[in-house]
């Protein structure tokens, strides 16, 4: 199946998959192809079963839908990606061009912005590989990035009203990400935590600790 193909297909894959959360339990598990096949067959669009079957898979190999491409943690969004196209390849015994798999998952508004950066060469140009088009994405994003801007703003982070310590740790990781501390990661994170703490009394007690290490607060 090539790329114009599969991107003639999506729009009707994904209404395929909202159909298939209605279908019995035994059509969600690895041998729902039949009732994938009948889908197809019921709307003359037998001949994009493969994309369908695929976009199935996808989403089907998880005990929870995978989620669209994220724009805040695009790196690790392509970590979880690569696992998961490797899972379903070895669960299927069959090869899955990594560059369809993306175009199946990355979600509405990723396509639409990555064939933006990609205009005039259009995704289902076979000079456009997956390797070019996840360097194109992660760029474009980085970029828009400015280290003394995410800096001002990961200094000034405190603790919400409601925001438990495991949450706040969680939340100042995600800011750190592109303010470029480098070695100094973990001391600043481990700083902010400390400054940042919604209790004094807890601050004046960590305040008091010699050394004390990220992993001690």
């Amino acid at each position: 199946m090539t790329c114009r193909e599969m991107l003639c297909a999506l729009l009707f894959s994904h209404c395929l998959i909202v159909s298939l959360c209605h279908f019995p339990r035994r059509h969600r598990s690895d041998n729902c192809s039949s009732g994938i096949k009948a889908c197809a067959r019921s709307t003359g669009s037998l001949a994009h079963y493969e994309v369908f079957s695929l976009a199935v898979r996808i989403r089907i190999m998880a005990s929870q839908p995978f989620e669209p491409f994220c724009v805040e943690n695009p790196t690790d969004w392509f970590l979880r990606m690569e696992s998961a196209h490797s899972l379903l390849q070895a669960s299927s015994g069959n090869t899955i061009d990594k560059k369809t798999y993306l175009l199946a998952t990355m979600g509405s508004k990723a396509s639409v912005l990555l064939t933006d950066l990609l205009a005039p060469t259009g995704v289902s140009d076979t000079k456009v590989t997956y390797d070019l088009m996840k360097t194109t994405l992660l760029s474009h994003l980085k970029s828009q990035h400015l280290e003394i801007a995410e800096r001002c703003h990961f200094y000034s982070a405190t603790q919400g009203p409601n925001e438990t310590s495991s949450e706040f740790f969680g939340r100042l990781k995600k800011m750190a990400q592109y303010c470029n501390f480098g070695l100094a990661l973990e001391s600043m994170i481990r700083d902010r935590l400390v400054l940042g703490c919604r209790s004094i009394q807890a601050r004046t007690k960590l305040l008091q600790i010699d050394p004390l290490t990220l992993k001690t607060v």
